[in-house]
């Protein structure tokens, strides 16, 4: 059996955490009409949880399937970035090459697009739909409100 590529564990990975998030949605339900019916607040928590969760999965995602990219092909980083580097690289070297100065952040689809379209030949990120980007967006926008609590994550659209 061939291993399997660094963009199928990425895919198979965000698969398997989705479902775990899902089951445990189920669950969260299941005891949201029972066991928890007069215990509001343990069901906002869970769900605010779930949101975290869902982004930061997607936040995994997306940094995988960007390294995985990224080392099939660096020739547009190398043009992006004006240096001569072998077409193929470990997906560690890449890793590396790109978070050298901190974490991947991306605040928006338009944003991680924008970077994709320098970094890869081929960025699978522009297969989006609007609506796909849309729902992404919001759930950032909610993760933020969540974990930050400011006013501008109340505020923001």
């Amino acid at each position: 059996m061939p291993r399997p590529s660094y963009k199928q564990i990425a895919h198979n990975d965000f698969e398997e955490a989705i479902d775990v998030l899902l089951t445990q949605e189920a669950d969260l339900m299941t005891l949201a009409s029972g066991f928890w019916l007069e215990q509001h607040w343990k069901v906002e928590w869970m769900t605010t949880m779930l949101a975290v969760s869902a982004y930061s999965e997607w936040e995994r995602f997306i940094e995988n399937l960007i390294y995985a990219h990224l080392c099939h092909d660096t020739s547009q980083l190398a043009a992006t970035l004006g240096l001569n580097l072998p077409r193929k690289m470990s997906r560690d070297i890449c890793e590396a090459m790109l978070t050298s100065r901190g974490y991947l952040e991306f605040r928006s689809t338009s944003d991680l697009i924008g970077y994709c379209r320098r970094w890869l030949v081929s960025s699978p990120f522009d297969l989006l739909t609007a609506a796909q980007r849309q729902s992404i967006d919001q759930l950032r926008l909610l993760r933020n409100h969540i974990v930050h609590k400011s006013r501008h994550s109340e505020t923001t659209p």
